[in-house]
Parts: C-alpha cells; sequence; structure tokens
C-alpha cells in the first residue's frame, strides 16, 4: 500500500504528526486552532473510495463516527466531529496520552490480578452504556482498550460496530479480529451484545495469563482452572473468576451473560462482595506510567537529551504537573529529535495555554536554548532497567513497608506500586534506591531520599 503524504490541515485542524494507521485509515495528531486543544484526526484510506465498494466504504466510515458519537461516556474515546474534504473524510477524536492494552501487555507480559479486574470493570462499563445506545462494538480486543496515564480506561474504535436499523450488518460473513469473535460470529451469524462480552472473557484471560485464549484451553475446562489458580493467589476468587469466564466463554449465546451489567454485577461482588466497587485508577496510573519508564528506546536512529537538560526541564515542569514530570520527560526525550519538540511535547500536558507559555518562558531564561546540544546518554537509566532486568532481590514485609511509606513522601499513592516493580528489577539495596529515586522529580530531593534509604538500610 502506497503511504499518502501527510496533509497540513484539514478543515481547521493543523496536522502535527502519524499516530498510527490500519485497515481502515490513517490516524493523526492534530490541533484545534479555533478552541486551542490536541485532537486525534482518523482519515480514510483513499484507495477505499477508488474501487468498485468505495460508496460503502465511505457509508461505513461515517457509520463509525456516528456510532461512537452516540456513546458519550467516561470509558469511550470522544468523538468531536466528522467531515469531508475534496481529498480526505474524517473523524475527530479526543487525543489520548496512554498505551493501548495490547501495548501494555508486550511490556508487562502479565498484570496483577486486581489491576487487570479494574481494567475489565471499566471495558464493561463501556459497553454497558453503547449497548443501552443501540450500538454493539464486535471489535473489542487489547488493541481497541487505551490505559491513560491517569489510570482511566477507554474503548476505541468502532469501525465495524454495528448500529440498530443499520443496512451494513447484514448476516453471512464475519466481522471482528480472530480470537477475539464469538462462535456465532464466526459462523458469519447475526451477532448482539453477547459477542462483545465473549470477547472481553478472552481479554480477561489474556491479561490474567498473559497467553491468548484458543479453542483446545476451551474444551479442556481444567487447564483453564490450572491457569487461573497459577496466577490468582487466593483459590476462592480464583474459583470465582474461573466460574465467571466459563459462563461468558460458553458456546451458546442463551448461557452466557445475557447483557454487561449482569457481567458487572458478577464482577463487582468478586472485588469487592461487600460494596459497590470503584476502580484503583492510582494503580493502573503507576503501572501505565513505569511501562512507559521502563520501555525498550525506539529502533529508529534519534537523538537524546543531555542528562543536564532532562534535570533541568524536570525541575521546571514539576510545578505544572507534579510527580509526572519526570516519567513525562524521560517518555519524550526518546522520541523526539530535538529541544524544541521535547518541549513542544511535554508542555501539551500543562492544563492551560497560559502556563504553557509561562512553562518556556522559564526553560529559555533558565540557560536552555532551541539549539541545546543533543547527546546519547539521556535515556540510559530506562535501558539499564530494561537490560539488567533481574528476578530482583528479597526484602523482609516490614522493610518493604518503610520503603514504600518513606518514597510516598515524595510520590504519593504511586510509591506503593513503582517500589514492588522497582525491587523486581534491582540487583542490591544500592541498585534499588537509585531505580527509586529516578522517580522522584526534584533532583535535591532525591538525594534526601538517598540519604534516608541509607540510613534505614543501617537500622
Amino acid at each position: 500500500m502506497q503511504v499518502a503524504p501527510v496533509p497540513e490541515r484539514l478543515g481547521k485542524y493543523r496536522i502535527e504528526s502519524t499516530i498510527g494507521q490500519g485497515a481502515m485509515g490513517v490516524v493523526y495528531k492534530a490541533y484545534d486552532v479555533d478552541i486551542d486543544r490536541p485532537v486525534a484526526v482518523k482519515v480514510l484510506h483513499s484507495h477505499l473510495l477508488d474501487n468498485d465498494s468505495g460508496k460503502e466504504s465511505a457509508v461505513r466510515f461515517k457509520q463509525e463516527a456516528t456510532a461512537a458519537a452516540r456513546c458519550m461516556h467516561t470509558n469511550i474515546v470522544t468523538v468531536f466531529d466528522y467531515g469531508i474534504t475534496e481529498d480526505a473524510h474524517y473523524i475527530v477524536m479526543e487525543y489520548i496520552e496512554g498505551i493501548n492494552l495490547r501495548s501494555l501487555l508486550r511490556e508487562e507480559k502479565r498484570i496483577a490480578f486486581a489491576q487487570a479486574a479494574d481494567i475489565i470493570f471499566q471495558v464493561l462499563s463501556a459497553l454497558e452504556y453503547a449497548h443501552s445506545c443501540g450500538v454493539i462494538h464486535r471489535d473489542i480486543k487489547p488493541a481497541n482498550i487505551m490505559i491513560l496515564h491517569n489510570g482511566h480506561v477507554k474503548v476505541a474504535d468502532f469501525g465495524v460496530a454495528r448500529l440498530e436499523n443499520s443496512d451494513l450488518t447484514q448476516a453471512g460473513f464475519m466481522i471482528g479480529t480472530p480470537g477475539y469473535i464469538a462462535p456465532e460470529g464466526r459462523c458469519g451469524d447475526t451477532v448482539d451484545a453477547r459477542c462483545d462480552l465473549y470477547a472481553v472473557g478472552v481479554v480477561f484471560y489474556e491479561i490474567l495469563t498473559g497467553n491468548r485464549l484458543n479453542a483446545e484451553k476451551l474444551l479442556n475446562r481444567n487447564d483453564v482452572k490450572n491457569d487461573l489458580a497459577g496466577v490468582i493467589d487466593d483459590p476462592d476468587i480464583a474459583q470465582k473468576v474461573y466460574e465467571l469466564l466459563i459462563t461468558v466463554l460458553d458456546e451458546r449465546p442463551d448461557m452466557r451473560f445475557q447483557n454487561a451489567t449482569e457481567f458487572l454485577q458478577q464482577l463487582g461482588l468478586i472485588l469487592s462482595p461487600d460494596h459497590k466497587h470503584v476502580p484503583d485508577t492510582d494503580e493502573l496510573a503507576a503501572t501505565v506510567l513505569c511501562s512507559i519508564t521502563n520501555a525498550k528506546p525506539e529502533t529508529n536512529d534519534q537523538a537524546e537529551i543531555t542528562q543536564s537538560a532532562i534535570s533541568q526541564i524536570e525541575r521546571v515542569l514539576v510545578t505544572y504537573v507534579g510527580p509526572m514530570a519526570s516519567l513525562l520527560v524521560k517518555k519524550y526525550a526518546r522520541k523526539t529529535a530535538n529541544l524544541n519538540e521535547l518541549l513542544d511535547a511535554v508542555a501539551m500536558h500543562i492544563p492551560t495555554s497560559v502556563e504553557q507559555t509561562e512553562f518556556r518562558s522559564t526553560i529559555t531564561t533558565s540557560g536552555l536554548t532551541m539549539t541545546s546540544s543533543l547527546s546519547s546518554k539521556g535515556t540510559s537509566g530506562a535501558k539499564a532497567r530494561t537490560a539488567g532486568a533481574s528476578k530482583g532481590f528479597d526484602l523482609p514485609e516490614p522493610v518493604q513497608a518503610e520503603v514504600q511509606k518513606l518514597l510516598a513522601l515524595y510520590l504519593g499513592p504511586l510509591a506503593s506500586r513503582i517500589a514492588n516493580k522497582m525491587q523486581r528489577g534491582a540487583r542490591d539495596w544500592q541498585s534499588y534506591t537509585h531505580l527509586l529515586a529516578e522517580h522522584i522529580p526534584n533532583t535535591e530531593e532525591q538525594k534526601q531520599f538517598i540519604q534516608k534509604m541509607s540510613a534505614l538500610r543501617q537500622r
């Protein structure tokens, strides 16, 4: 497929960069100049309009916008606009800062039960609302589940969604992604909301075990039970999750949960038997941020800012975004080619345009210029953590608690998750201390923390 050139503008939207592309279209990061905010713009591939089914492709693309626009929900990516120019059909959506579940699973391999369940809980909340609006997603899979930096989950890509009264959903062919499609969908039968719930069950198993569910596993239920018992510490909870999955993955739609509400209620009873369950977004946020920090650098040839410049930017940025500053700067230092791009990227996380301008001004007057030299040392910490990852070293539980309490003075609710994760990658007390200190934005506070950790070790 020939890659189309990146347009400078689409309507009132200024195109800034390419985010990704799929079979239906390409997605750009753009800027709405009228109301001063970043957006994502999905553009239908032009070659889909040129063939015999071009009219149907255009109608289906608009149906995607219509389906998502019906669903104004906190766990669904919001659609702002739909437009047609002489050259393109496009959908304008909220710009998401985070990571899709597929990428997170590649980094984390497996995710702790509580966090896996909270991801599924939020996906089900999204589907409960979408189904009530007459929208069936039909392509639930890890790549279409976004986890934001704040721990909130959003369902994306309604490209093959089924709308009530639509004439683009005839039976007779398979729609969706193999491996996540319910049996009735694989046969080409007309599907309903229960096919989305089946896909959620497949995703849940994959998050918990790190492996895709296959037909052989489903035929031998003991294998599924043993897999879950191996990753969920509490035998009682493991049994309840097994029963939940066996129900939602039944070949017969009538034997599954009949709607997302039933699925949510059963999952909620497992997670919080005594009260209404509320997902722990702080824990999910910590997992996402740690994954970004520990991710392997991009393979393309890129320049990376000096450690001195990183420290200076972090010290200024922390006054606007808090403890996230260090992680954001490290993330974008790997992806940007010069200081100007780096500052633009991190500034997008500052709430108001006035504060963004103030941030840039402070950086300039502090001695960093737009032509600062760059080197390859900027993100060596991330490389070292990836390369040096091991099984970690043992700490007595009381000492673990003391470390988490100490780190919480600097990082707040993220401390527990970060402390546990860094312990798995540390060789000894010294490397553990420095891995933790890297997450503290302020250089002086890093030094204080290191001193306190030294004192803690000597007790």
